[in-house]
């Protein structure tokens, strides 16, 4: 987030996984999301079996299950 520039909007971090969504001035396209402009979406979870971290990233949102 911080490399895009980005002003984090909203973070949830649940268990295994930390998903961030904010606004950046990379990205022409948003998104009005709960009173929001967004237009990144930065998640990443880990598998404590495989031992690896996923990251997933998207813009405006992500829109597949992670």
């Amino acid at each position: 987030m911080d490399q895009a520039g980005a002003s984090v909007q909203e973070k949830v971090v649940k268990d295994n996984l930390v998903s961030l969504t904010g606004l950046s001035p990379q990205f022409n396209s948003d998104l009005h999301y709960d009173n929001q402009e967004i237009n990144l979406n930065v998640a990443l979870r880990t598998d404590p079996v495989e031992q690896v971290t996923y990251v997933y990233a998207a813009s405006p949102v992500i829109f597949t299950e992670y």
